[in-house]
């Protein structure tokens, strides 16, 4: 299991609104993907302590103005920040919200590819359906979600309620492709006891193995094999990669990881072949068909990856840039979705293996 020991930073700042040069009070401050984040005070101050180093996106949301998202870097130290917002032209008193039957009838097919459909996400709830709108473009099959606020989705299952400001959704019913973009923020449940707080984090553990953000660290800290994941070259002619009847796949060269200073770069671009080695999910729908093809005889967790960019920065806590170059084919577009999300850095540690009798 990855284990890692991190420094930790401070991140203060002040939100200054754009136009006026008057503070902005009361505006959520927080890392995407983490539990980290406050509000502004009424003189637009702000404080992130002690939180883990590494990289991250700081996001900025309140009434009135533009988000604001702009990725940091920290390595143990005080950092200080100035932000200016950007009002909003758009005022909620000149909204009107119109109710349309069709959001009703893609609600279920948003919330299985956002949320997810594995056994774990039969508990989570999105509790303010209302924020989401609906876009069907008949002619080309191809279904867009929006959201004028934070979508919250109860996560009992693993003790979170996520607030996600959805940035992007789209979903080809032709091709299966599946767009989702966002800044996801954490806010621990309460729990009753200590054997549910275990209980939480063996669930939060199996939702961390295997994951994007797992492949990610067990790639900066070298140590694929360890963590069971295995990495091919697959053949650069293939477009999609998972829908090939047919590879030609060659060994990962670890001669593409360049070490650096509390970051990697990975100097590859092209198509790989990601494999988990645990089983996929009984719910994954590619289960069958994959075992048909022979492809996947062991029943693995299989996912193409293609990189775009091909300098991929890799930083200690899983963070990754540039994100909007890597595309997945496969398992973990299925089981990339909130129900299954963790917070960027969690760490899983190792338990001492039962003797055998």
């Amino acid at each position: 299991m990855v284990l890692l020991g991190y420094g930790q930073s401070t991140l203060s700042g002040k939100i200054i609104d754009q136009k006026t040069g008057e503070p902005v009070p009361f505006a959520s401050v927080f890392f995407a993907h983490t539990t980290v984040g406050t509000a502004s005070l009424v003189d637009g101050t702000f404080t992130l302590s002690r939180f883990p180093d590494g990289k991250y996106d700081l996001v900025v949301e309140v009434v009135g103005f533009k988000s604001h998202k702009q990725p940091l870097e920290f390595q143990q130290g005080q950092y200080r920040i100035e932000i200016t917002l950007e009002q909003d032209n758009v005022h909620l008193d000149s909204i009107t919200v119109i109710a349309d039957q069709s959001d009703k009838q893609y609600l279920p097919v948003f919330t299985r590819f956002f949320v997810g459909d594995s056994r774990s996400a039969k508990s989570c709830k999105i509790l303010n359906p209302e924020v989401l709108h609906f876009y069907f473009d008949s002619k080309r099959n191809y279904l867009s979600v929006s959201a004028r606020k934070p979508v919250q989705v109860l996560n009992p299952e693993l003790g979170y309620k996520v607030h996600y400001t959805l940035e992007r959704f789209g979903l080809d019913f032709t091709s299966g492709a599946k767009v989702m973009q966002g800044s996801p923020r954490f806010e621990e449940l309460p729990f009753t006891n200590r054997k549910d707080s275990a209980a939480r984090e063996k669930k939060r553990n199996a939702a961390y193995q295997g994951s994007m953000f797992h492949f990610m660290r067990a790639l900066y800290l070298d140590k694929l094999e360890d963590e069971r994941f295995r990495l091919l070259i697959a053949d650069s002619s293939e477009t999609s990669g998972a829908s090939a009847w047919d590879e030609v796949l060659t060994p990962f060269l670890r001669d593409s990881l360049v070490s650096g200073s509390k970051v990697r770069q990975l100097n590859f671009q092209g198509l790989l072949k990601l494999e988990y080695q645990r089983p996929e999910d009984w719910e994954y729908p590619g289960r069958m068909l994959s075992r048909y093809r022979g492809r996947n005889p062991n029943g693995f967790q299989q996912t193409y990856v293609r990189f775009k960019d091909p300098s991929l920065k890799i930083y200690e806590n899983g963070y990754f840039s540039e994100q909007l170059s890597v595309y997945l084919t496969g398992y973990l577009v299925w089981r990339e979705t909130v129900s299954n999300m963790v917070p960027l850095g969690h760490e899983v540690v190792s338990k001492k293996k039962k003797k055998k009798k």
